[in-house]
């Protein structure tokens, strides 16, 4: 067995790092995620004092959703909007 095998199994699901210096942008960056990342399992554990506005599952909001939830409730006067995944979780919001 090849001794970087490990390593070389987990390369597909291991985001290379990125590095964003001397990039700017006037639009949000688009976040993608449906699994969120955490550096522990104290973290993992502390993720329920975070909501709603902290991350806990890419479905339940992302940097990109929360931004697009702040203008859309700036633009309406709203206290708050919410950005759910599909249409049948707006329906099911709107009549929860």
């Amino acid at each position: 067995m090849h001794k970087n095998t490990q390593l070389d199994d987990t390369l597909c699901v291991i985001p290379p790092e990125t590095p964003l210096e001397g990039f700017a942008s006037l639009a949000v960056p688009v976040y993608r995620a449906s699994t969120i990342v955490f550096p522990d399992a104290a973290t993992y554990r502390s993720r329920a004092g975070r909501a709603p506005d902290g991350y806990t599952y890419g479905l339940s909001g992302t940097p990109t959703a929360r931004a697009l939830e702040r203008q859309l409730a700036s633009l309406h006067n709203a206290e708050r909007a919410i950005v759910v995944p599909s249409g049948q979780a707006a329906i099911t919001i709107a009549m929860l």
